[in-house]
Formats: C-alpha cells, sequence, structure tokens
C-alpha cells in the first residue's frame, strides 16, 4: 500500500526536527518556530514512564502552512545524556489557523492549535547538543492540541505503541495537582 505523501511529509519533518537547532542553523535566526519553557511535564512513551520531570523547552516549528511539529525537550534523568527529545508532527486541523509569523520568520501560535499527529521522533543529546543516539522516527496517529497554558499530544502507532506528553508553559502557572483529581 503506498504511503501518502502528508504521511511522508511529517516523517521527513519529525526527523529534521530532531537535528539540534544549533546544529542547522546560528542561535538568533529562529525561522518558522515558537520556543516556551515548560514548569511542568510527563512524558510516556514504549517502554518508559516519567512524571514530572525536570522540563527544559517545548517548540512549535511550521516550515510549511499547515505541517506542524511540536517538540518536547526534557532533562532526562540520567547524567549521561544532556536532553531528551520527543516530537510530534502533523498536518494542522481544518479548525485551527496556522501560526502567525513575521518577516523575521519567528511566529506567534493562535490558540487553541490542534493538529492531526502522523509521525513520533526521539532523540538524545549530549551536552554539546550533539545527536548521542540515532533518532528515531516512526509513523503514528494521534493529536495534538496546543493551548495559552499547556500543550498536550498522543499518539500510538500501528503496533500498538503509545505516546503521550504533556507540559505547562511558564508563563502560566500550572494548575495545582490536587484541583485535577
Amino acid at each position: 500500500m503506498p504511503m501518502r505523501r502528508p504521511l511522508l511529509t511529517a516523517l521527513l519533518l519529525a526527523c529534521a526536527a530532531l537535528v539540534p537547532a544549533q546544529a542547522r542553523e546560528p542561535q538568533e535566526v529562529d525561522f518558522g518556530r515558537f520556543s516556551e519553557r515548560l514548569v511542568r511535564c510527563s512524558v510516556s512513551a514504549p517502554g518508559q514512564e516519567r512524571q514530572l520531570q525536570r522540563c527544559g523547552q517545548l517548540r512549535l516549528e511550521q516550515n510549511f502552512e499547515g505541517v506542524m511539529s511540536v517538540r518536547f525537550s526534557l532533562q532526562p534523568s540520567s547524567e549521561r545524556y544532556s536532553s531528551e527529545d520527543l516530537v510530534f508532527a502533523g498536518i494542522l486541523s481544518d479548525d485551527s489557523e496556522p501560526m502567525d509569523c513575521r518577516g523575521d520568520g519567528r511566529c506567534q501560535p493562535r490558540f487553541p492549535l490542534v493538529f492531526s499527529v502522523n509521525a513520533i521522533s526521539s532523540g538524545l543529546y549530549n551536552r554539546m547538543g550533539l545527536a548521542a543516539t540515532l533518532p528515531r522516527a516512526r509513523l503514528a496517529r494521534g493529536q495534538c492540541r496546543i493551548e495559552a497554558v499547556r500543550a498536550t499530544c498522543e499518539a500510538s502507532g500501528d503496533r500498538g505503541e503509545r505516546w503521550r506528553a504533556q507540559g505547562y508553559f511558564l508563563s502560566t502557572p500550572p494548575p495545582d495537582a490536587r484541583a485535577q483529581r
């Protein structure tokens, strides 16, 4: 069965999104991106589940209108690696508008931002920001929802694998854990 073009595009973008920003272009250029610090996050992926881990940042990338990826950059519990990224990539839903990008390429999301997930990728990086492992990418199905307060992504693979990531932005305090019960 031939792979549809949007799925292939999403898979390629998910893999490309794993290349650290330092390796792709100078730090000051932020073309097609929006980044925000995370204060609290939880991630579950095949073979691992970590709650309330040390968070890094969330980055949205929109290199083509309608094609979106969200990267959760986390600080793993191991001292061996500096960061761990989990990327969800896919197609913007018809109910959401693309990010509003200025002439310098910096973008601002129009909340809520919702997109269907077509691919997942992950990777580990050393302290210099270089890949410490080969990136892993998989086709997946799911959804991401980015709001002014938090970002939530869920997806599953053909073999029953499940990925979930949720993070709260630094600019808005996360809700009290007791209030969520």
